[in-house]
């Protein structure tokens, strides 16, 4: 039976509605004419919110520290993401693996800083200023991989370096028998072993791919669109 044109419509406008962007109006005001997203907190499937406040003697510093504030407010949204997903992604890690993952999180979200977009200040009768801003969220998968792959370069130069420094040592050191030249030698040979170990054991936790898989899933899974 082939359906009516007014089902197909329905069936239409349906997919249309899915495929739109849903959470808080920001144009919308309150009552005293202040933003909406001053009282409430915004939310959206396309894109994360910080907002901020400040109020100091002169307006543009209070400008800007209300900026400071909301992408201070935006980057604990993102970093909290973040770190739920790799939690998901491996929730039996070592203390050194977790470490490093934070250390990805905080690079991560420092890239994701550079993508923040200012969409409203407003300023209160007694002078505060309000600050919006925004970060689209299907961008977060590509910049963690960056920040992830920039993370592994730094760890191979770590690699280079400590054996590169242990060589150097090692050959000023010489072929002396004297019983503390060896006792160095051997400190050092096992310090140098203890960061590559680390070192590797770090590199081999990164799987680039399945972490951002497991991002976007997560992202997903919480209702966030990653398509345009």
């Amino acid at each position: 039976m082939r359906k009516c044109p007014v089902a197909l419509l329905a069936c239409f406008v349906l997919a249309l509605l899915c495929s739109c962007a849903t959470g808080t109006d920001i144009t919308r005001k309150n009552e005293d004419g202040s933003p909406i997203w001053t009282t409430e907190i915004p939310t959206s499937n396309r894109v994360l919110y910080g907002v901020g406040k400040a109020k100091l003697m002169i307006d543009s510093n209070s400008q800007q520290a209300a900026d400071a504030a909301a992408r201070t407010d935006l980057a604990y949204k993102i970093s909290v993401n973040i770190r739920d997903a790799l939690a998901m992604y491996s929730n039996e890690a070592s203390e050194v693996v977790v470490s490093a993952f934070e250390n990805l999180t905080v690079q991560s979200v420092n890239l994701t800083m550079k993508k923040v977009v200012v969409e409203q200040r407003w300023t209160a009768d007694d002078g505060t200023v309000w600050s919006l801003v925004s970060f689209r969220i299907k961008d977060l998968p590509a910049l963690y991989a960056d920040a992830a792959n920039d993370y592994l370069n730094q760890l191979e130069e770590k690699r280079i370096s400590t054996e590169r420094k242990l060589i150097d040592l090692l050959a000023e050191l010489g072929d002396s028998t004297d019983s503390n030249v060896v006792e160095l030698k051997r400190l050092a040979q096992a310090k140098a072993d203890s960061i590559i170990n680390e070192v590797d054991e770090v590199a081999g936790s990164i799987d680039v791919d399945a972490q951002v898989r497991t991002l976007s899933e997560y992202l997903s899974l919480n209702g966030y669109e990653l398509t345009e």
